[in-house]
């Protein structure tokens, strides 16, 4: 990142999952000891296999879809309601998939970035979820959120206030695996304030000694 940041990076995966059900006909007989009559559509004696059932879309799934539809009929506005109900279903089973929710949510940043819709309010959406991943335990999340950072700057975006709190909120919640490195990474992101005429505020210094406290406990 901008004055020699370190390089960051993630990778992960995710899990899915089918029902099976199965019916089977049914024999019997009558009081005079003959054959009952084999259900409808059987042969005695011959179970009946039902079809498999695959398992209903999760949300994360759903948002996804309905991300691509967005993209597909380039409407800007249906984008950015997709592309943050993507975050939204991330936000809501990050603990429980940490590395399919990160891989899911940058699909959908890379898709919204080669459509040409991408914006600065995504990116900071983005970086806004790194700080859940931070929480989750993931260790890559300030890393990523750098990174995420640098890709704003490469597309001739200027980050703003907004961008740089987020950011310092994510350096809070990464306290527990970055440790003392989080001081340094939040006057790494003050001097990156100042070269682009960004000035602090009240947010930006609270939660930039949260971070520093959390990081030296």
């Amino acid at each position: 990142r901008g004055g020699g940041g370190r390089g960051r990076g993630t990778d992960g995966d995710a899990r899915g999952g089918k029902g099976w059900f199965r019916g089977a006909g049914q024999q019997g007989r009558t009081r005079g000891g003959s054959t009952s009559a084999a259900p409808p559509g059987t042969e005695r004696g011959v179970q009946q296999r039902t079809s498999p059932r695959t398992s209903p879309p999760t949300p994360l799934l759903e948002s996804e879809q309905r991300l691509k539809d967005a993209l597909r009929i380039d409407d800007r506005r249906a984008v950015q309601q997709a592309f943050l109900r993507v975050l939204y279903a991330c936000k809501a089973q990050v603990r429980y998939d940490t590395a399919g929710c990160v891989r899911a949510a940058d699909r959908a940043l890379s898709d919204v970035e080669q459509s040409g819709l991408a914006s600065l309010y995504l990116y900071n959406q983005r970086i806004s979820l790194c700080a859940r991943e931070a929480g989750a335990g993931d260790a890559g999340a300030l890393d990523r959120a750098f990174v995420l950072l640098s890709r704003v700057v490469e597309r001739g975006e200027v980050p703003d206030i907004v961008t740089f709190n987020t950011l310092m909120h994510v350096c809070a919640k990464s306290a527990s695996t970055q440790g003392e490195e989080v001081a340094q990474s939040c006057f790494e992101i003050l001097e990156m304030m100042a070269d682009v005429g960004v000035a602090p505020d009240t947010i930006t210094f609270t939660t930039m000694l949260d971070a520093s406290t959390r990081g030296a406990a």
